[in-house]
């Protein structure tokens, strides 16, 4: 019986390791600053530069016998050093996140117990701003890193922006993108039985299907998300420029996302894709 235990727990490590391609080191850390971080060899910045190591690079982390609650002492390209620890992320994070297309990525410029890792430097990053002029935007291009920090409960990632001119939401494409006139609607469990006429008379959702429908062209196309109850339209107007609005619409409550869903009009017709999604909601 104890040989056939033995078995058993040793067939289970080595379908866990066979999953994984390889068994994770519990030690190991990943960059998250977009623009790089510094391998210093004393863990403060006045220390020189030994390296400075690119997004998404592992390192593996060293004993530490100081006090150095800020830095994190590593291993990296075969030389030992300091990184300032809050643009690392432990190896059990999900980095990168998987993205339903990897032309275009969705961010908001705040903090969440989810990993939003979604920074590519092959994509042209836009800030999108709301400007003094009702329903008007603006976009400019932007910079951005992602940094981890202790949160009430657990941790959490945010995207800091080195700038006082904080956009609404952020977006990642290939393609350039111009952002024409839009619209903010209320949640949908804001609204009575004006549904219509309070998002323009355009939308329409059911409260028995949870169903949300755009009509188009006297033609109904269906923007609902399996599982999850559409509750808002975060932001609508011309994004990729084809003179079709776009929507980025909010789905769930506790475990929520944003949808990036743009329009692909052939000057005959209009099909809507969901191109990026971001993922926010409470933690506990």
């Amino acid at each position: 019986m104890k040989i056939v235990f033995t078995l058993i727990i040793l067939l289970c490590s080595y379908i866990s390791i066979s999953q994984e391609g390889k068994p994770r080191n519990k030690n190991s850390y990943t960059v998250i600053a977009t623009s790089g971080l510094n391998l210093r060899p004393q863990p403060h910045t006045q220390s020189t530069i030994l390296a400075k190591l690119s997004y998404g690079t592992k390192v593996i982390q060293q004993k530490e016998t100081t006090s150095t609650t800020d830095w994190i002492k590593v291993t990296a390209n075969n030389q030992i050093g300091y990184l300032y620890k809050k643009y690392v992320v432990p190896y059990n994070y999900k980095f990168p996140t998987a993205k339903i297309n990897s032309d275009y990525s969705l961010l908001l410029p705040n903090c969440t117990c989810f990993e939003n890792f979604q920074y590519d430097p092959e994509l042209n990053w836009i800030g999108v701003h709301k400007t003094k002029k009702e329903n008007s935007f603006q976009v400019q291009p932007i910079s951005f890193s992602y940094y981890h920090q202790k949160a009430t409960i657990g941790t959490e990632v945010c995207i800091e922006i080195n700038s006082d001119n904080i956009p609404e939401f952020i977006i990642g494409s290939k393609q350039p993108l111009s952002v024409e006139q839009a619209h903010y609607s209320p949640p949908f469990e804001d609204i009575d039985k004006s549904i219509a006429e309070a998002l323009n008379d355009d939308f329409y959702f059911s409260e028995d299907s949870n169903e949300l429908l755009y009509c188009y062209n006297n033609r109904d196309i269906f923007l609902t998300e399996n599982d999850l109850r559409p509750r808002s339209i975060h932001w609508k107007g011309d994004i990729n420029g084809d003179g079709v609005e776009d929507f980025i619409i909010k789905y769930g409550e506790k475990m929520a996302k944003l949808v990036l869903i743009l329009s692909d009009y052939s000057g005959s017709d209009v099909a809507y894709i969901k191109v990026a999604e971001y993922y926010f909601g409470y933690c506990c």
